[in-house]
């Protein structure tokens, strides 16, 4: 077994302690390019996508860079009535042009119904959280060339759940609300930085 003494590494401007088990405290501090949303939309009794995150919309949304979303945390809330029977997707685009994009889910959340009660599912992954770029995250569920997303053809967003007035773009973070059956209202938290 080897047994590790307290060492120093210097990195410039810190001194880094490593203990005897050869472990490294670390603060974790927040992204200089992080934000936050919060959506909600209420009576939900069709099928319907919405922008959760416009990337390349810097003035409205709480980022900077504009290459890929790195997710940290969201929970999910859905409030059904007893006709409930829903599928909630949140996942992320690319390939959009004026005919169709490809969406790549990332989390899935399905029920049926749970009328008077609120079911919500929490995901905190930072700073494993995924990448939402086909480089570093792979998806079992995705759609591909889909004509629901296009740059030309305008989708409800974040900013106003009720106007469908944003273009869908390459790295937008989206959520699918496939509604079988009743109606339901749903709330999205989530916190996120780009890249």
């Amino acid at each position: 077994m080897t047994h590790f003494k307290k060492a120093i590494i210097w990195n410039g401007t810190n001194d880094l302690d490593v203990n005897s088990e050869g472990r490294a405290d670390v603060v974790q501090h927040a992204h200089p390019n992080n934000g936050g949303i919060h959506f909600h939309v209420t009576n939900i009794n069709a099928t319907q996508d919405f922008i959760l995150i416009d990337i390349s919309d810097t003035t409205n949304y709480p980022h900077v860079d504009t290459d890929y979303i790195h997710l940290e945390s969201f929970l999910i809330g859905v409030d059904s009535d007893t006709n409930g029977d829903y599928e909630i997707e949140v996942g992320f685009l690319d390939n959009v042009d004026g005919t169709n994009g490809d969406f790549h889910g990332v989390y899935t959340l399905s029920g049926t119904k749970k009328a008077g009660n609120t079911q919500s599912q929490v995901f905190d992954g930072y700073p494993n959280a995924p990448r939402c770029n086909t480089d570093s995250f792979l998806s079992s569920d995705k759609s591909l060339n889909d004509t629901a997303f296009q740059t030309d053809v305008n989708l409800a967003s974040t900013l106003d759940p009720s106007t469908i007035d944003t273009p869908s773009g390459d790295g937008d973070l989206v959520v699918r609300v496939t509604r079988n059956a009743g109606t339901f209202n749903l709330s999205i938290n989530l916190s996120y930085h780009t890249h």
